[in-house]
C-alpha cells in the first residue's frame, strides 16, 4: 500500500507553466478590480471626515456666537486659532486629505456662517439676520 502512495507522489511534478499563468492572470484581474474600489472608499472616508470636522467647527462657531451675544463676529474669525482661545477644541481641526490644510471660517453681517476646506468642500449655515 505504501508503495502505491509513494509512486503516486513521485509522478507529481508540480504546477505547469500554463497553470501558473492562469493563476497570475486571475490575481491580476482581482487586483485591477480591488484597487479602484479601495481608492474610492478611502476618498469617501476622507470626504466624510472633512464634512464631520466642518460640522464640528460650525457648531463651535455657533457656541461662540451664543457666548458672545450682541457682538458682531463678521470678519473676526479669519483664523481658527480664535476658536482655540475659547477652548472649544484641544487642537485646530485640519482637513484629513493631508498636510496642514486648515478650514476657513466666514461670518457675514447677516449671520451666515460658511466653513470651507482648501479641497473645495464647504458647508453653509444661513444666519438669522445680524447678531
Amino acid at each position: 500500500m505504501w508503495k502505491l502512495i509513494g509512486n503516486r507522489w513521485k509522478n507529481q511534478r508540480g504546477f505547469t507553466l500554463v497553470e501558473l499563468m492562469v493563476v497570475v492572470a486571475i490575481i491580476g484581474i482581482l487586483v485591477s478590480i480591488a484597487v479602484p474600489s479601495y481608492q474610492k472608499v478611502t476618498e469617501t472616508a476622507r470626504k466624510n471626515a472633512c464634512q464631520a470636522n466642518m460640522r464640528a467647527v460650525l457648531g463651535a462657531v455657533q457656541i461662540l456666537r451664543m457666548e458672545n451675544a450682541g457682538v458682531n463676529l463678521a470678519g473676526r474669525l479669519d483664523e481658527q486659532h480664535a476658536l482655540m482661545a475659547v477652548k472649544l477644541f484641544s487642537e485646530v481641526p485640519t482637513c484629513p486629505s493631508g498636510g496642514d490644510l486648515y478650514y476657513s471660517i466666514d461670518v457675514d453681517n447677516d449671520g451666515t456662517i460658511t466653513i470651507a476646506c482648501p479641497n473645495g468642500h464647504h458647508i453653509r449655515k444661513e444666519g438669522a439676520g445680524g447678531e
